[in-house]
């Protein structure tokens, strides 16, 4: 049995003409040509990037990039002025913003800065961890950190790092 509830609307607000132009005119600026063989299955790749590393021991699958979410730099760059058009439209009252000049981040706010690494994770030596097999059990940010702080030239991959952390080690102890 469905809950079906009547739901009285007391007052109903009818947009201004300006406003539904307005409106049209960002639609059009943000439509495209929509081919869907042209946008992996996001939910896919993953998955498949996920067996990919498994069959070949790696730690971790590659980074997918998902096509089928929007880019809010592209959509500034087409509509951004159109937006803050709409935005002093449809909220006459709210404060201005600079609609001549447009930053990326400014609709959007900007992204979100990674935390740094706490200098009591990142250990001043790692010679005994290499020598007993423990160099594994770190994570990838302070192996990174710690190659960054000793001169250590390294890749990306965990197994890369660890094996530029082992070298450092063989060659100091010669």
């Amino acid at each position: 049995m469905e809950d079906i509830r009547n739901v009285k609307i007391d007052s109903k607000h009818n947009p201004s003409e300006a406003l539904i132009e307005k409106s049209k005119e960002i639609i059009k600026k943000l439509q495209f040509a929509y081919h869907p063989e042209s946008f992996e299955n996001p939910v896919l790749q993953k998955h498949w990037r996920n067996i990919e590393a498994l069959a070949l021991n790696r730690d971790a699958p590659e980074e997918i990039i998902d096509y089928t979410l929007p880019t809010k730099d592209v959509i500034e760059k087409r509509a951004g002025k159109l937006i803050v058009e709409f935005k002093a439209l449809l909220c006459p009252g709210a404060p201005e913003q600079n609609v001549g000049n447009v930053h990326p981040g400014v609709l959007y706010g900007s992204a979100a800065k990674r935390p740094r690494l706490d200098d009591s994770a990142v250990p001043l030596t790692l010679q005994h961890e290499v020598v007993t097999g423990q160099l594994p059990r770190f994570k990838v940010n302070v192996l990174k950190e710690f190659c960054k702080r000793n001169g250590i030239r390294c890749g990306s991959k965990k197994a890369d790092i660890m094996e530029a952390i082992k070298r450092h080690y063989v060659v100091h102890e010669q």
